[in-house]
């Protein structure tokens, strides 16, 4: 999204702290993300958007494939499955709920809940908050690895 989003491919953990490890088993990437927008509300709006994006873009490649995104926080307790998930934490979605854009679960008094893609909130203060934001891939080839961005 020319003139809305930048972004930058950035190092960290002991690699970024130039410290040498005897037996480095990885190497620990990020992407810096810079949103332009107007209002906080405009740049939550503007950072659905591009995870998703970049979710369905990167469903699977020839050395890789998604494993899950966490993107937002739960704004209530469900249970998803057999799992109870309490409320502010993590929202896991699968590539499969990703494409669909929503979750189905259920409150813990059995009532059926949607949790959709787009959803995030605006607390009492008027900030909003998409809450939490990671994709996990793994990768195919013959060492095991995973990446964030």
């Amino acid at each position: 999204m020319p003139g809305q989003v930048e972004t930058a491919l950035a190092l960290s953990g002991s690699a970024a702290q130039s410290k040498i490890q005897t037996y480095p088993g990885d190497c620990d990437y990020f992407e810096r993300v810079n949103i332009i927008a107007p209002t906080r509300e405009e740049a939550c709006v503007i950072v659905c958007k591009i995870m998703r994006e970049k979710a369905l873009s990167a469903f699977e490649g020839p050395t890789y494939r998604l494993i899950e995104v966490k993107y937002g926080s739960y704004p209530f307790d469900v249970v998803r499955g057999a799992r109870a998930i309490g409320k502010k934490l993590p929202i896991a979605w699968k590539p499969d709920e990703i494409r669909a854009g929503q979750i189905e679960a259920h409150r813990p008094d059995g009532t059926p809940v949607v949790i959709r893609w787009r959803m995030w909130r605006v607390t009492r203060a008027g900030a909003s908050s998409i809450g939490w934001s990671l994709i996990l891939c793994a990768d195919s080839s013959p060492m095991p690895a995973t990446c964030s961005t």
